[in-house]
């Protein structure tokens, strides 16, 4: 009877540990190839509403631990879209002094394929952020930067989403492949080195 016990456990913990194929994988197709010549995110260029043209994260927020989150303006979105400015509003003033460059850096990446996309274009975005008094001509060590418009899921996926889905747990090693962005307001943190 003991040795039927064993049996009927073993058999049960085999029926809950179910691992896909990479049939399975290619049916949902909600994976994506993240390969990139980065070794850190602080090597990406990124556009900003704030300046004219790209830049390396590298070069304005070199050895700061930094938040990226994939942000959208839906109204729909609307009151969590609120909550996750004023978090990142209230850990930028947390970590930053006033004055001098700060150790701490927060990316809002706005998406076209997130939960249906943006469907504002990047114009109307920006305008947006001005009248909300969340973009100005200066960024300092407390201005969240805000990056344009960019896909973060399947072929056309920015390289900055290249380099975070590819360290973090969405990265599937079995497969080399990445999990897709589903959702508004996923964050990834990275330390000082990117």
């Amino acid at each position: 009877s003991a040795g039927k016990a064993d049996r009927s456990t073993s058999t049960s913990t085999s029926k809950q540990v179910k691992m896909g194929t990479i049939m399975d994988l290619q049916r949902g197709s909600k994976h994506d190839y993240v390969d990139n010549k980065y070794f850190s995110v602080q090597e990406v260029y990124v556009k900003l509403f704030a300046l004219k043209n790209k830049l390396r994260i590298l070069d304005l927020d070199k050895g700061k631990v930094t938040l990226f989150v994939n942000m959208t303006l839906e109204p729909s979105k609307s009151e969590e879209t609120r909550q996750v400015l004023s978090d990142m509003d209230r850990i930028l003033k947390k970590f930053n002094p006033e004055k001098g460059p700060g150790q701490f850096a927060v990316y809002a990446q706005f998406t076209n394929d997130v939960d249906g996309g943006e469907s504002r274009y990047n114009r109307d975005i920006a305008s947006e952020l001005i009248k909300k008094g969340l973009v100005t001509p200066q960024i300092d060590s407390r201005s969240i930067r805000f990056v344009e418009k960019a896909d973060v899921n399947g072929l056309a996926m920015t390289d900055l989403y290249r380099v975070l889905k590819r360290q973090s747990d969405l990265f599937v090693k079995r497969y080399g492949m990445a999990v897709y962005l589903k959702e508004h307001n996923s964050k990834f943190l990275t330390n000082r080195y990117g």
